[in-house]
C-alpha cells in the first residue's frame, strides 16, 4: 500500500494506493479549520494572550498606585480622599514646573502619580535598540531620543504642543509619536523628586522603586531542545563561537560544492575548486580565507568569493538572486566579540556567556548566572541589547566534534560520518505518535501544529484500516509553515493575478479571441513583454495574437529538463524562435549577440526576477539536476521535518524493490502537472473534491513515472516544433501524444473519477468552547426598554452596569415536543464561563422563550461542523449536511454541503440548498417542522454512522 497527502493549512486529502492491484482503492478528504482570526491572521490564543496580558497589567498597576498613594499620605500629610482620581494632561505643566519650583502637597501627589500610571514603553526589560520590525512604537522612540539628550519628556512633549497648539501630549490611535520609555520617565521622577527635596520635602525612595517595579523575566533555558545526537546535552545558541564557525563552515562548504559543480570537477566522492589559471585550491586554506575575510565585516557580500577564489572575472557565482547579494552575517557575533575584548574570556566562557544571554532576559537573573565573569552593568545592557535569537539543532559538543571535517571541505553529512555521529535508533510504531511527544521535533507554529495533528488522525486511521504502508508521498501547499506576512503576500499575489487573469479575458473580448486558458496566459504575457518577442525583441502585432500559429508559448528553461511549469518560466515568442530554440535555454541555442539582445530586453522590461534570472542563466546544463531535483521534491523546512519524522517513527512494510526510501516529499509543481497530463486539466476549487484528486495523483508518484514523464515531456516539446517534428515516428506520437495527455497516468483516470464520486468530505467538529464572552461595546440599560428581560433570557448579558451582545454560540441543545416539533436552546461562551447551563428554547419573532421542562425531551447537542440528517417537509428522503450556526430570531439553522459541491444537485437536494452563499452555507432552515432531524457520525476518513443518545452534557 502506498498513501498519498496532499496537506494543506484547513485541509487533508488522501489516498492510498494498491501497488499490486496497479491501482487507487480508497480516497477522501479531511477539513478543519485554520487556528488564527480571518482578518489579520493572527493565531486565536493571540487575543486571550493580549487580553490576559492587560488583565495583569491593569491588575499590576492599581496594585502599583495603592502601595504609592499610601507612601504619599504619609510623606505628604495628605488624606486618602484629597488625592485626585483624574489625571488629565495639565499634569504634564506640574511636571515641568517641579523639575524648577516648589510644588504644592497635592500636585506633588498629581506628578508622582501620573507618572507611576503613565510609565512609558518598557526598555528596562526589553530592547529597543536592536529590533528594526516593530513598526511606529521604535522608530518613535528611537526619533524621541535624539530630541531629548538634554531635556525632560513633559518639557520636550510641552515644546511640541507650543509649536502646534492643536498637537496631543499622549497617543492617540495608531500615533505614537510621543512614546517616552520607562527609563526616560524613571529620570525625570527622579529629577523632580531631588528638587522637591530641596524645598524640605521628605519623599521616600521607595516610590521610585515602587512605580517602576516590574516583573523579573524567567530563564526559558528548560524550554531549549536537546542535541539530536547527544540527547542529554543542550542545543548551543548560534551566536555561540564554534556554532559561528559551524554555521559559516557550512555554507562556505557548500557554496564551494555549487563551484565546484559549475566547473565539472564534482563527483559523489571528491570536489575540487580551479582558480583562473586552473590551480586546484587548497580546500582547508580556501574555507578559513573566506572564513577570516567575512568576519572582518559586518555583512560579507557572495560577490567577494571571486577575489578571494581567484575565478575570472565572466565567472557566474551560483546565488539566489544576484552577486551583491548577502552571504554572511557576523554583525550581531562582531559586536559579542567588540563588547567582550577586554574580559578575560575563553571560548567555554563565550560559550556560557551566550547561553545566558540567549536564555535570560531578565537582568538580575542573568547577572547571577554570569557573577564570576565580571562584567560591568554598562556591558551586560549592550551585551543584552544584542538579542541573541535562535539556536542550532546540535550541542557544542556535537559540533565540536564536526567542525573539523567541516574544515577539510566535508558536507555536514559526510562530517557527521566521519565524526562517528549518530542519531539515536528510534524505536519504530504502527502508529505515527504525536508531534509534542518528541521534544526535539517541537513547534510552536499553532498553524503547522494544527495540520501535523490532522494529517497524523488520518494517517492512522489508514494504518488500522488498510495496514502498514510501505510508502508515504506527501505534498505540502506552499501556505504550511510560512508565517501570516508571508500567507497573506500570497494572497495579494493571488488576488493580483485574478486581475490579470480578468484583464486579459476583456482583452480577448475586444479582439474577438476565444477565452480559452491558452489565449488567457498568450495576453498576460503579452502585456508583460510590452507586446515585444522574447527572443528576437520584434514586435508582436494583434494580427500574430488572431493568427492561430504565429506565436507560441515557451519554457524558458525546457520542461523536460527542470520540471518547472510556472508562470515565470513562460514567454510569449514567435514560432520560429521557438522552433530554432528547441530542448534548449536561451544561452544554449542562440548565438553570443542575440543572447546579450535578450539579456538586455529581460533587463530592461521583465520585472519578475525569477523570469529574469531564467532568461539570462548560462549555466543551466551543471545546474539541471538539482534545479529538476528541487521542482519534484519539496525541500521546505517543515516537509523535512514531516519527512524525518514519518521515517523515523512509523514501522513501514517493506518495498517490494527491496529500497529503502519509505517517505517521498512532492513537490506543487509535479502534481499540478501529472494532474494536467493525466487529463484532469482544471482544478476546480469551489469544492473540497480537489484535495483528494491531488492527493490520488501525489500517491500514483514514483521514479518510474516520473521517468516515462519526463520522457513524454521531452518528445511532446520536440513534437511542437515544425523543423522536428518530421523525424518523429508515428509509434512514438502514438504512444506519448493521444490527445495531448500522459498515457502511462491516463490509464487511472477512470479509476480516480469513480472514486471521487464516493467521496464523503469529513470536517473536524468544533467542539472546543473559545472566544469573548460578549461583544465588546457595553450600551445603556437606559436606552433599551426591555434589556432587563432580554438579559434574564440570555439574549444580551449584564456588562458593568450595562449591557453587551452575546459573545459565540459554541453549541445548541435540541429537544422535541409531543406532536414531533424540533426546538433549540443556545448556548454562548458566557453560559460555559458561568457554568449556568440555559434551558429556554428560542422561539420565532417572539421575546418570550420556552421553558424546556418535562415536555420536552432532550435529543442531542450541536456544534459546529456536527454531521446531521436534514429533510424539509416537500424533500424525498433525508440529505447529510453540516451544522454551521443557528439565529435565534427566526429558529433556523446554517447547513453546509459536506464537499461544498452546487453543480448538479437532484431535485431533493435542490429543496435543501435553494440558495447557499459565496462560501457554500445555506441559511434560513426553519427547524420547527422538519420531518427529520437526526445527528450523525463521521469518522476521519468519511464513514457515516448512526449517532448513539448521550444524556444531555452539564457544565
Amino acid at each position: 500500500m502506498i498513501f498519498g497527502f496532499d496537506i494543506g493549512i484547513a485541509s487533508c486529502g488522501w489516498a492510498v494506493f494498491d501497488d499490486v492491484k496497479d491501482e487507487i482503492i480508497s480516497t477522501g478528504v479531511r477539513i478543519f479549520e485554520v487556528p488564527e482570526n480571518k482578518k489579520d491572521k493572527s493565531p486565536l490564543a493571540m487575543t486571550r494572550r493580549i487580553e490576559k496580558s492587560s488583565r495583569k497589567r491593569l491588575k499590576a498597576r492599581k496594585s502599583r498606585l495603592l502601595e504609592i498613594k499610601k507612601l504619599l499620605c504619609q510623606d505628604l500629610s495628605l488624606e486618602k480622599n484629597e488625592i485626585a482620581q483624574s489625571l488629565i494632561n495639565t499634569q504634564f505643566e506640574l511636571r515641568a514646573k517641579g523639575l524648577k519650583e516648589k510644588l504644592e502637597p497635592l500636585e506633588l501627589a498629581k506628578v508622582i502619580l501620573h507618572i507611576a500610571k503613565h510609565r512609558g514603553y518598557d526598555d528596562i526589560r526589553y530592547s529597543v535598540n536592536n529590533d528594526k520590525d516593530k513598526g511606529k512604537v521604535l522608530s518613535a522612540i528611537s526619533k524621541n531620543e535624539n530630541e531629548l539628550k538634554n531635556k525632560m519628556p513633559s518639557v520636550f512633549l510641552l515644546e511640541k504642543r507650543e509649536q502646534n497648539a492643536h498637537a496631543r501630549l499622549r497617543n492617540g490611535k495608531d500615533n505614537y509619536t510621543n512614546t517616552i520609555t520607562q527609563s526616560q520617565n524613571k529620570t525625570e521622577l527622579e529629577a523632580i523628586i531631588n528638587k522637591q527635596r530641596e524645598f524640605g520635602y521628605k519623599i521616600s525612595d521607595e516610590i521610585t522603586e515602587i512605580a517602576f517595579k516590574n516583573k523579573e523575566l524567567q530563564s526559558f533555558a528548560d524550554k531549549v531542545g536537546n542535541c539530536i545526537f547527544y540527547t542529554n546535552e543542550k542545543r548551543a545558541s548560534k551566536f555561540a563561537p564554534c556554532a559561528v564557525k559551524f554555521i559559516a563552515f557550512s555554507k562556505i562548504t557548500n557554496k564551494l560544492i555549487q563551484i565546484s559543480k559549475l566547473q565539472n570537477l564534482y563527483n559523489d566522492e571528491k570536489w575540487d575548486i580551479t582558480d583562473k589559471n586552473g590551480e586546484i585550491l587548497d580546500k582547508s586554506k580556501t574555507i578559513n580565507a573566506i572564513f577570516a575575510q567575512a568576519l572582518k565585516v559586518n555583512s560579507f557580500k557572495l560577490k567577494k568569493l571571486r577575489d578571494i577564489l581567484g575565478l575570472d572575472e565572466n565567472f557566474a557565482l551560483p546565488c539566489k538572486q544576484n552577486e551583491d547579494e548577502e552571504f554572511l552575517s557576523f554583525s550581531k557575533y562582531r559586536g559579542f566579540l567588540n563588547l567582550t575584548k577586554e574580559l578575560d574570556l575563553n571560548e567555554d566562557k563565550e560559550n556560557a556567556l551566550i547561553f545566558a544571554l540567549a536564555t535570560n532576559k531578565g537582568e538580575n537573573l542573568l547577572k547571577e548566572q554570569i557573577l564570576k565573569l565580571n562584567i560591568d552593568d554598562k556591558t551586560l545592557r549592550n551585551l543584552m541589547d544584542l538579542d541573541f535569537k535562535g539556536f542550532v539543532n546540535l550541542s557544542i559538543k556535537a559540533i565540536k566534534q564536526i567542525l573539523p571535517f567541516l574544515e577539510q571541505g566535508y558536507d555536514y553529512t559526510s562530517a557527521c560520518e566521519l565524526a562517528g555521529l549518530k542519531k539515536p535508533s528510534q524505536e519504530k510504531n504502527k502508529l505515527l505518535p504525536p508531534l509534542s511527544s518528541k521534544k526535539e521535533y517541537a513547534i510552536t507554529n499553532p498553524v503547522v501544529n494544527r495540520t501535523f495533528s490532522q494529517f497524523r488522525l488520518v494517517l492512522n486511521e489508514l494504518i488500522k484500516k488498510y495496514g502498514s504502508p510501505s510508502k508515504i508521498n506527501f505534498e505540502l501547499t506552499r501556505e504550511v509553515g510560512k508565517n501570516a506576512t508571508t500567507r497573506k503576500e500570497y494572497e495579494k499575489k493571488e488576488n493580483q493575478n485574478a486581475k490579470d487573469i480578468e484583464n486579459a479575458k476583456k482583452i480577448c473580448q475586444d479582439l474577438g479571441l476565444k477565452i480559452t486558458s491558452t489565449n488567457i496566459l498568450k495576453i498576460r504575457l503579452w502585456k508583460e513583454q510590452k507586446e515585444f518577442c522574447a527572443y528576437s525583441n520584434e514586435k508582436i502585432t494583434t494580427a500574430m495574437l488572431l493568427a492561430p500559429n504565429a506565436l507560441e508559448i515557451d519554457h524558458i528553461l525546457p520542461y523536460s529538463r527542470s520540471f518547472d511549469d510556472s508562470y515565470s518560466n513562460k514567454v510569449l515568442v514567435l514560432s520560429e524562435e521557438n522552433q530554432l530554440k528547441g530542448d534548449k535555454t536561451p544561452f544554449e541555442a542562440f548565438s553570443k549577440e542575440k543572447f546579450e539582445n535578450i539579456r538586455n530586453f529581460a533587463q530592461k522590461i521583465i520585472k519578475n526576477h525569477k523570469k529574469y534570472k531564467n532568461l539570462t542563466t548560462k549555466n543551466f546544463q551543471n545546474r539541471q539536476a538539482g534545479f529538476m531535483a528541487r521542482n519534484l521534491n519539496d525541500t521546505s523546512y517543515v516537509a523535512v521535518l514531516i519527512k524525518n519524522f514519518v521515517s523515523d517513527f512509523i514501522d513501514f512494510a517493506p518495498l517490494k524493490d527491496g529500497k529503502k526510501k519509505h517517505v517521498l516529499s512532492v513537490s506543487g509543481a509535479l502534481t499540478s502537472a501529472f494532474r494536467y497530463y493525466m487529463g484532469f486539466a482544471k482544478k476546480d476549487r469551489s469544492n473540497d473534491l480537489h484535495h483528494a484528486l491531488d492527493a490520488c495523483v501525489i500517491a500514483l508518484c514514483n521514479d518510474a513515472l516520473i521517468q516515462k514523464f519526463s520522457e513524454f515531456k521531452r518528445v511532446y516539446e520536440l513534437e511542437k516544433s515544425r523543423q522536428n517534428s518530421k523525424i518523429l515516428s508515428k509509434a512514438i506520437k502514438d504512444d506519448y501524444l493521444t490527445n495531448k495527455e500522459f498515457s502511462a497516468g491516463k490509464k487511472y483516470r477512470t479509476n480516480i473519477q469513480e472514486l471521487l464520486e464516493k467521496v464523503f468530505v469529513s470536517r473536524k467538529v468544533r467542539a472546543k468552547v473559545t472566544g469573548a464572552l460578549h461583544e465588546q461595546t457595553i450600551r445603556s440599560l437606559k436606552n433599551k426598554a426591555n434589556a432587563q428581560d432580554d438579559i434574564a433570557l440570555g439574549k444580551q448579558r449584564a456588562i458593568r452596569g450595562g449591557y453587551a451582545d452575546n459573545g459565540e454560540m459554541p453549541r445548541i441543545d435540541i429537544f422535541t415536543d409531543k406532536e414531533g416539533n424540533f426546538y433549540a436552546v443556545p448556548i454562548y461562551t458566557m453560559d460555559f464561563a458561568s457554568k449556568k447551563l440555559p434551558n429556554k428554547a428560542s422561539v420565532a419573532n417572539k421575546s418570550e422563550w420556552l421553558e424546556m421542562d418535562e415536555n420536552y425531551e432532550f435529543k442531542f447537542s450541536l456544534y459546529k461542523n456536527d454531521l446531521v440528517a436534514i429533510q424539509k417537509a416537500k424533500m424525498s428522503e433525508p440529505v447529510l449536511c453540516y451544522y454551521v450556526g443557528f439565529t435565534t430570531s427566526t429558529t433556523s439553522i446554517k447547513l453546509k454541503k459536506h464537499d461544498r459541491k452546487y453543480e448538479n444537485l437532484n431535485d431533493n437536494e435542490k429543496e435543501l440548498f435553494s440558495s447557499p452563499d459565496s462560501s457554500g452555507i445555506q441559511a434560513g432552515i426553519g427547524i420547527k417542522t422538519l420531518k427529520v432531524f437526526k445527528k450523525m457520525i463521521v469518522s476521519p476518513l468519511g464513514e457515516v454512522s448512526e449517532f448513539n443518545f448521550k444524556p444531555k452534557k452539564s457544565f
